[in-house]
């Protein structure tokens, strides 16, 4: 009976161990499962983490690269910044993008020759030497295929840019990463931050240079722009923006109403953060019409395509750059310092920047045409007047020929004449049939300058024109007839005569 009941103890006791097991394998199952899951996640995240740095580190070489390409080509301003396009477009229908060179000259047996950097990536392919600034084809420096190219949007309304692909290398000299960079020339915009003001009402008072000022204000190259209130900065840079006063309102398309479009960018400026903040500064708001790229509203394609949100600062040299048409002679030498002339006597001045002009640019007195004056002269004094503070014309005491010279100052330009004829009708007179005319004439003064002018001025009447025969056998005298002009009953106001010329005066 005792072995009879054995065997049976044994088989529940399998039975029950048979679950056990499957459930402490199934556990390790799903911890296998969960630990190569979470494997997989950190290794997605560790490469994740690293294709960024790869992409920081990418970008920082290009940024450290071009840093030095400005670093080492333009520490010295006696350079130009010209600018190329792709033969073919990318997308059609765009205003060509540039690509920009930074063209350095120097002096080779009396003549200047040029270098030309380019200010994108490129292949590092030889770019020849030239004799005049000439900006070189683009296509060789960009990569022959599309592996060794990229094509990539920069502003909106103009077409891709290219440029090459640069590689980054590691220890190995495998690539590892690559980039590409575009440059943009903002200083061809006119900085948001700083331009404009609403001084005086909203004016756009613009404070002049006073001879004598040894203050701040007073330093190249703009001194006297907001002399009231300049102050030098910790970092011996202007305080307040020292060219706040250009006409902002001169890019808005309406610009004859009142310039909200300014004033509305002045009084949001603290927000500019970015190029696109621009337009929301100006208070253009969404949706933003395009058409090939180009705003349809007037005033936001305006804004756009002529601001930008921040121009950072540097200190300029004044050089006289190399370029076509100046003289190796006057090439990177400092160019004439304005505010120096305008302490001397304006005679001295004029004589002292005609000459640097003929000197640095020896060709350009042959464009004078039929001048009869002095035509570098006549240019200085102009210049010496326009930067002045006083409203009285530079004038050479020789009345014409190769020393006379005159600078207008603050003196107005007649912008337009208009001459009105009205025919009366017949009137039988004395048994003649005569002809009634009235004649009225009108002149526009324009001030172009941001002074107050004063004074008297005259007005021609003679035009020398006849009028028409009406009927055959019909003679008509000219308008300025002598004998009509002469007689104060028949000219109102009464007319000056002087050298044979008939004038009205006010």
């Amino acid at each position: 009976m005792t072995g009879s009941n054995s065997a049976p103890r044994r088989a529940s006791q399998a039975g029950f161990t048979l679950p056990a097991i499957l459930v402490v394998v199934g556990a390790l199952l799903i911890l296998a499962v969960g630990a190569l899951i979470v494997v997989g996640i950190e290794r997605s995240t560790a490469r994740s983490f690293v294709d960024r740095q790869r992409a920081e580190l990418a970008a920082t070489a290009g940024l450290e690269n071009l840093r030095g390409i400005l670093s080492k080509e333009a520490a010295n301003d006696d350079f130009l910044v010209i600018q190329s396009f792709l033969t073919q477009p990318i997308v059609a229908g765009r205003e060509p993008a540039p690509n920009l060179f930074i063209s350095r000259g120097s002096k080779t047996a009396g003549a200047s020759s040029f270098r030309h950097v380019p200010l994108f990536s490129s292949t590092g392919a030889s770019i020849p030497e030239t004799t005049t600034p000439r900006a070189p084809v683009i296509e060789p420096l960009v990569g022959a295929t599309d592996a060794a190219r990229k094509d990539f949007e920069t502003l909106p309304y103009q077409d891709q840019v290219r440029a090459a692909w640069i590689p980054v290398l590691d220890e190995k000299n495998r690539t590892v990463g690559r980039y590409a960079f575009w440059v943009e020339d903002l200083q061809s915009r006119v900085d948001a931050a700083t331009a404009g003001n609403i001084k005086d009402a909203g004016a756009h008072k613009r404070y002049g240079w006073k001879v004598g000022d040894t203050s701040s204000t007073a330093r190249f190259p703009a001194p006297g722009l907001n002399a009231e209130d300049s102050e030098i900065g910790a970092d011996g840079r202007d305080a307040k923006p020292p060219l706040d006063q250009i006409a902002l309102y001169a890019i808005d398309p309406e610009p004859e109403k009142e310039p909200i479009l300014a004033k509305t960018i002045i009084a949001g400026r603290a927000t500019l953060v970015s190029p696109d903040s621009v337009l929301a500064v100006a208070g253009i708001m969404p949706p933003l019409t395009r058409i090939d790229g180009r705003l349809v509203d007037l005033k936001a394609r305006a804004v756009e395509e002529s601001l930008t949100a921040s121009v950072q600062p540097y200190d300029e040299q004044p050089l006289v750059p190399f370029a076509t048409g100046i003289s190796p002679a006057a090439a990177g030498k400092p160019k004439l310092n304005l505010n120096a002339l305008l302490a001397k006597p304006p005679s001295d001045a004029v004589d002292e920047m005609a000459a640097w002009i003929n000197t640095a640019l020896p060709d350009f007195e042959t464009r004078k045409g039929g001048f009869p004056d002095n035509y570098l002269k006549t240019l200085a004094a102009n210049a010496i007047d326009y930067a002045d503070a006083d409203a009285d014309g530079t004038v050479s005491a020789s009345t014409q020929g190769a020393s006379a010279y005159r600078g207008l100052d603050a003196y107005p330009l007649m912008s337009e004449v208009i001459l009105h004829i009205k025919y009366l009708g017949v009137r039988n007179l004395a048994g003649r049939k005569v002809m009634f005319w009235q004649m009225a004439i009108f002149a526009e003064l324009w001030n172009h300058t941001n002074q107050s002018i004063s004074g008297n001025a005259k007005i021609s009447y003679e035009n020398g024109m006849k009028p028409p025969a009406i009927g055959v056998g019909v003679i008509g005298n000219r308008f300025d007839d002598p004998e009509l002009m002469e007689d104060p009953t028949q000219v109102q106001p009464t007319l000056t005569k002087i050298n044979n010329r008939f004038w009205s005066g006010v």
